[in-house]
């Protein structure tokens, strides 16, 4: 604003600064609301709030009526003392802020890496569980399978054994239905 004397300019200039400050105050509120329980870091953003704040007031109750009534100078002295003072302050507890969240990312991201190696070690450990369980039912199977087979050969060889029995059992009927048969007495009628 204080480099151009065209009124319509400084005003566009000014609006910008206006709408800048409403997102900064929104994404300031948002902060709080999300960092209320943290003692410390609340703390510092309402002083960065408070700062910010006393800024705008100072921008738009001071040095924005001086630059429109062409007291450059006196803006300038303005913008350069307490203006500036607030911008360190502020420029500080953001660096602050920033490198408190870049450790706290770091320490998130290091915690995720921990959860994700115990998981696949926990998801090899079971994969390793299920082939040695799967191995085991397959040997025990495989036993079961051996039983069954000497089984069927004992159950086999019993067949053949009842079925030569019932062969000669038959076959002697048969010897005593013709021996009977062959001295049978006559049957009267015939």
């Amino acid at each position: 604003m204080m480099s151009t004397m065209k009124r319509p300019e400084q005003e566009a200039w000014h609006q910008e600064a206006k709408e800048c400050a409403g997102q900064i105050g929104e994404t300031m509120q948002r902060l709080l609301e999300r960092n209320h329980g943290n003692l410390h870091l609340s703390g510092r953003l309402q002083e960065l709030k408070t700062l910010q704040e006393a800024s705008a007031q100072t921008r738009d109750n001071q040095l924005v009526p001086l630059i429109y009534d062409g007291k450059i100078e006196q803006a300038r002295t303005l913008a350069l003392c307490i203006q500036e003072e607030r911008y360190h302050k502020m420029r500080d507890i953001a660096r602050e802020l920033g490198k408190a969240a870049v450790e706290k990312t770091r320490a998130a991201v290091a915690e995720s890496e921990l959860k994700v190696q115990q998981t696949i070690l926990a998801f090899v450990i079971a994969g390793v569980l299920a082939m040695l369980l799967a191995v085991a039912m397959i040997e025990n199977l495989r036993r079961a399978m051996r039983e069954v087979r000497e089984d069927v050969g004992v159950l086999a060889s019993s067949s053949s054994e009842i079925l030569a029995t019932t062969t000669q059992v038959a076959s002697g009927a048969a010897e005593t239905a013709t021996a009977v048969n062959g001295i049978s007495p006559p049957v009267k009628g015939g």
